[in-house]
Parts: C-alpha cells; sequence; structure tokens
C-alpha cells in the first residue's frame, strides 16, 4: 500500500486534481466512517473551473 503523501505526491505530478468543490480532496481530513463528500476528478484547469462554479464566480 502506497502511502497517502506519496499518493498525493503521485497524482499531482500527473497533472490533474481532485476537489469536492471547495478544496482539495487530500486536504479533507477523514471526520468519521464511510464519510461521503462530493467528488470532482480531472485537468488541474478542469478542477479549477468547476470550483470556480460551484462558488458562483463563472
Amino acid at each position: 500500500m502506497v502511502p497517502p503523501k506519496e499518493q498525493k505526491d503521485s497524482f499531482i505530478q500527473a497533472g490533474g486534481a481532485a476537489s469536492n468543490g471547495t478544496q482539495p480532496i487530500m486536504d479533507l481530513p477523514a471526520t468519521e466512517l464511510h464519510q461521503r463528500t462530493p467528488l470532482f476528478i480531472g485537468s488541474r484547469d478542469d478542477v479549477a473551473t468547476l470550483e470556480q462554479f460551484v462558488r458562483g464566480k463563472l
């Protein structure tokens, strides 16, 4: 199993991004078992555009 920090680094190096619409997924603290959150995965540009849309700035 790959440790979480290495997973995050590998994903970012691949040119991708993942967000719940307001913050990066890998920065979300787990607060409960089977926690749910929105998940958007794509290129950095696509995820940035989505975050702007979610915040009402697009």
